[in-house]
């Protein structure tokens, strides 16, 4: 990972930084139905949504859980993002919506370390 990875992230953050989340979302969930996987640009769908989430419609956030999730660029900053940005919310999504965000946190892999030794898997 160069001077040319540096700027290629550089880039893509900077990029994803002016683009509306109505924008930037709707993209990432396309590339990542597609199959493509660059963990640049998805990284700095997280970043983003991390910085942004108030911006982000209930589908915004659905969408955007599948398809971080779906390239295995999840963080537990993230994931406690959307689920807290949701939060009374879910009733505004559609069935699809739902059925993305149960599934993202379905397949998301989060550990708690503290928790780690009290279980399988469990997340505190």
């Amino acid at each position: 990972r160069g001077l040319g990875y540096s700027v290629a992230a550089k880039e893509a953050r900077c990029r994803a930084a002016v683009l509306s989340m109505q924008t930037l979302v709707p993209v990432a969930w396309a590339l990542a139905k597609m199959g493509v996987r660059s963990d640049t640009f998805f990284d700095a769908v997280v970043a983003e949504v991390c910085r942004r989430p108030a911006e982000c419609s209930c589908q915004d956030l659905s969408n955007a859980l599948w398809a971080v999730v779906s390239v295995g660029r999840e963080s537990n900053p993230f994931v406690l993002t959307v689920v807290r940005s949701l939060g009374g919310r879910v009733p505004e999504l559609d069935p699809a919506g739902v059925v993305m965000v149960a599934w993202g946190l379905s397949q998301a892999r989060l550990w708690d370390r503290d928790c780690a030794g009290r279980g399988k898997g469990q997340v505190a």
